[in-house]
């Protein structure tokens, strides 16, 4: 082999390498609160960056969809109207949008536009950003002509028809009709114009959210152009080579970002490959954290059924005052509720359990306690007749003190004015409560 096919081919494959290097990523593990939708991006990539903002144009069939049905907006010159919702989730530019606004001069945007009116190339830098130009031009709906909408369950439409030329007029030679129709799932965008006259330098493109990324027809970019019965589509091609899988292999997402609503955990699998410079997959774990905590009972004690979080109790949704454990012993009748914090910060709330210990007075070791007297101005004398273990709480369920008491034995407590209760264990590990009245 002589040297320059060996060189040729030493830099092929350094090349192929630096592509595929700029192109590779590294997805780090997502972590969402709760079970709601979430959109997970890839990060950011010169390379990859580039390769998912582009659409392809293709002219497809003329169809227009009827609206006519649907009521005009009484748009004036120059105005904006919005936001409305999209009624369903749409992907554009890698940024996922549920609500538009809708501008007189021919285009629509998912953030809030300026009330521009004279068109210029795109990409800008400038507004109008995350837009929709179906023909960007100065219209003037106030002179003539409806705007109006309609949302399906797979489609939103909007229609501009008849539109007055604010500097060509009203004549039916001049008059401008088309609409944008929004795809749901491909995120294809359809521009069907019925009519569009040369008048004024025109728009029939779409561009970013920033400006950064654009594209229009050809011959359809701040330009003089006309045309009549004639449909294109704008398709993002990062729907093509953008694939997302779960632990079982199964194609979950197309595109570009990832839009799901977990219920639970799981590992996931992203596949990117272009066909041509860019391939890579990664895995990552998308964790669901937490689940609404239920409070089960146990006995007299109430049990938060997740482990592993920070709690705290609440009766009557008052902070229970040190309530932070996993479990809660209550002794007065009310509502409680425990709110569990995950270590990122997300916090969950139960559904509310009403307490009611209307039988705290049946206390099967009463024959062998004797606590006295009751109420107290402050000593206590505890005596039992067997070995038992004795816990001490306030009337908010705040644990104070434990101590053992033997057999035949006493025990002499000064406490300040209140209402405690004393949660009493034999030997067996059988409990019982006695509420304790100090005045």
């Amino acid at each position: 082999m002589d040297f320059k096919l060996t060189l040729t081919i030493l830099i092929s494959f350094i090349f192929s390498d630096l592509i595929n290097a700029q192109c590779n990523i590294n997805l780090d593990d997502f972590y969402t609160c709760t079970s709601d939708e979430v959109q997970i991006s890839l990060p950011f990539n010169t390379q990859l960056d580039s390769n998912l903002n582009k659409y392809e144009i293709q002219e497809i069939e003329f169809s227009p969809i009827d609206i006519s049905k649907s009521n005009d907006l009484k748009m004036g010159d120059d105005q904006i109207f919005g936001p409305y919702p999209i009624g369903f989730n749409f992907t554009f530019y890698n940024r996922v949008y549920n609500e538009f606004w809708i501008s007189s001069n021919g285009f629509i945007s998912f953030i809030e536009p300026p009330t521009t009116y004279n068109s210029s190339v795109i990409p800008n830098g400038g507004e109008p950003y995350a837009s929709i130009m179906g023909a960007w031009e100065d219209w003037n709906p106030g002179g003539g002509g409806d705007i109006f909408f309609a949302s399906f369950p797979s489609k939103l439409v909007v229609q501009y028809f008849e539109l007055n030329s604010y500097n060509c007029g009203n004549e039916p030679d001049t008059v401008g009709t088309f609409q944008i129709v929004l795809n749901k799932g491909t995120n294809f965008i359809d521009i069907h114009t019925t009519q569009k006259t040369e008048c004024t330098p025109s728009v029939q493109g779409i561009q970013s959210h920033d400006g950064s990324y654009a594209i229009a027809v050809d011959g359809r970019n701040s330009s003089l152009w006309n045309v009549q019965n004639q449909s294109v589509r704008f398709k993002p091609l990062n729907m093509e080579y953008v694939n997302w899988f779960n632990e079982l292999g199964e194609l979950i997402y197309n595109g570009n970002p990832l839009v799901i609503e977990p219920l639970e955990s799981q590992q996931i699998t992203v596949e990117v490959d272009n066909g041509i410079d860019c391939y890579f997959s990664d895995e990552f774990n998308l964790f669901v954290s937490i689940p609404t905590p239920n409070i089960e009972v146990n006995g007299s004690i109430l049990l938060c059924d997740l482990n592993g979080y920070q709690y705290q109790w609440y009766l009557n949704d008052e902070a229970i005052e040190n309530a932070n454990a996993q479990y809660f012993i209550p002794f007065i009748n009310g509502t409680y509720t425990v709110i569990a914090t995950s270590d990122i910060g997300c916090v969950q709330e139960s559904n509310p359990l009403s307490v009611d210990f209307a039988s705290i007075s049946e206390i099967s070791l009463d024959k062998f306690l004797n606590i006295y007297p009751q109420p107290s101005n402050g000593e206590l004398t505890i005596h039992s007749e067997i070995d038992l273990k004795l816990r001490l709480y306030d009337i908010n369920s705040r644990y104070l003190e434990s101590f053992t008491i033997s057999k035949d034995k006493i025990k002499k407590l000064n406490l300040e004015t209140g209402i405690y209760f004393l949660k009493i264990y034999d030997s067996d590990f059988n409990f019982d409560v006695r509420k304790i009245i100090i005045q």
